[in-house]
């Protein structure tokens, strides 16, 4: 629950050691033990994300998808790379999260990530692939085209909120 709280509030996780909380627990919840920051974050949310993750496999096993990629700069000047999963059934779920702050961003290294990406949702999660869509750039763009010519069975659009520009 701990961790639900942390996550749905953007809490910071040093949260679980404020003195507020810790006095509030002590008045209001007696024989309950406040989790350390530590304890929070390598155990707690780990837990918790592995039990979403199963979820969200047995979700979608079995489904059509769409995977979907896009990029961002993050404040601290990481670059992000992301890959999430629509399924026939209208859930969408985040595959995986990579930090490509030490690469080039190149058709050739986007179309590398796509497949591995594409290979373990299929082998892991029990879907099927039938499109890919990513963002409106250059080399997103020819990832797309070159990754079709090895897979001509998938749709792979544009993504549309960034040809609307949202």
């Amino acid at each position: 629950m701990i961790a639900r709280i942390t996550a749905s509030c953007g809490f910071p996780f040093l949260w679980v050691e404020n003195p507020e909380w810790l006095r509030f627990v002590r008045e209001f919840i007696p024989n309950a033990v406040s989790p350390s920051r530590r304890v929070l974050t390598n155990r707690l949310i780990h837990d918790e994300v592995k039990l979403y993750r199963a979820m969200a496999k047995l979700d979608c096993n079995g489904q059509n998808s769409t995977l979907q990629y896009d990029g961002w700069t993050g404040i601290n000047n990481h670059h992000f790379l992301v890959f999430q999963m629509s399924s026939s059934n209208r859930t969408i779920h985040t595959v995986c999260v990579i930090d490509t702050s030490g690469e080039r961003k190149t058709a050739e290294l986007l179309l590398e990530k796509l497949g591995a990406v594409k290979k373990d949702v299929e082998k892991k999660w029990g879907v099927v692939v039938v499109a890919i869509t990513g963002d409106a750039s250059g080399e997103s763009l020819r990832a797309r085209k070159d990754f079709i010519k090895s897979s001509p069975h998938l749709l792979a659009p544009d993504c549309y909120a960034h040809q609307v520009g949202i």
